[in-house]
């Protein structure tokens, strides 16, 4: 079985992950999202291969300057390069970071 990728998702890895077979995603990304080939006979329900997908998520998008303290990014306003921004998760554990580059 072969799953086409929906315009703006991501495949989700790794594939069989848990412990249901029912509930995780067998379509490998490495293998144009094909799962295991099957045989079925006539009557047989196979619910076992499943694909997942995702969306990637965005959080902000500029590190400014705010000049006159307003709380607004205005036009004028510069980046400021050299920021870390980190992401946490709900525990507080930093899960990925970048800096920022003024522009």
């Amino acid at each position: 079985m072969q799953f086409v990728q929906p315009g703006g998702f991501n495949s989700v890895s790794p594939l069989d992950a848990g412990g249901d077979d029912t509930q995780d995603s067998d379509a490998n990304p490495a293998m144009s999202l094909m799962t295991a080939q099957v045989t079925l006979a006539s009557g047989d329900n196979n619910t076992t291969l499943d694909a997942g997908f995702y969306n990637t998520a965005a959080l902000g998008d500029f590190v400014w300057h705010d000049q006159n303290a307003n709380g607004v990014q205005d036009g004028t306003e510069p980046g400021i390069s050299g920021v870390t921004v980190n992401l946490k998760n709900a525990a507080g554990t930093v899960i990925d970071s970048t800096t920022t580059n003024g522009l």
